[in-house]
């Protein structure tokens, strides 16, 4: 048995396969418009080195669509996605916690639906690559400045 096979079996044996569509490769363009038909985003990267270091720009996605979201925890998005307030971080090696989960937001639409919008609200507001840009930018200037103080140009004469 393939593993798509089995993976359509275990979501029929576990009553969850009207919540479940499962696609082959989906081109770039057509991401916008199949994520606005999803209520839930998932992130169930696993505890490799790649993902121990990087965050991953999909969890930013998916709230910028209004989704909660369930992913791994992993260090990298530990300090966005805590407190449960935009969906909910799982063990990446622990199926049965990642589906509690699922099956939480599956059956609380309406919070799901309310850590959605909180999710949305905070990358408009801030979680968003204008609001980082001003942070360097402040950064920066700092660095500079106190360059210019600490250490002056002298004076020509």
């Amino acid at each position: 048995m393939t593993f798509i096979a089995n993976l359509k079996k275990r979501l029929v044996d576990l009553g969850l396969e009207s919540f479940v569509e499962i696609r082959g490769r989906v081109a770039p363009p057509e991401v916008p418009a199949l994520l606005c038909q999803a209520r839930i985003g998932v992130v169930p990267l696993q505890p490799i080195p790649k993902f121990l270091k990087n965050i991953p720009t999909k969890l930013f996605e998916y709230w910028a669509c209004g989704l909660a979201t369930v992913a791994s925890d992993l260090p990298p998005i530990q300090p966005f996605l805590r407190n449960n307030e935009f969906g909910f971080r799982v063990n990446p090696t622990d199926p049965k916690e990642l589906a509690d989960a699922l099956a939480w937001l599956i059956t609380h639409p309406d919070r799901a639906e309310a850590m959605g919008n909180a999710a949305r609200k905070a990358v408009l507001g801030r979680l968003n690559t204008e609001c980082e840009r001003k942070r360097l930018s402040g950064f920066y200037e700092r660095v500079i400045l106190k360059k210019h103080i600490d250490h002056p140009r002298p004076i020509a004469s």
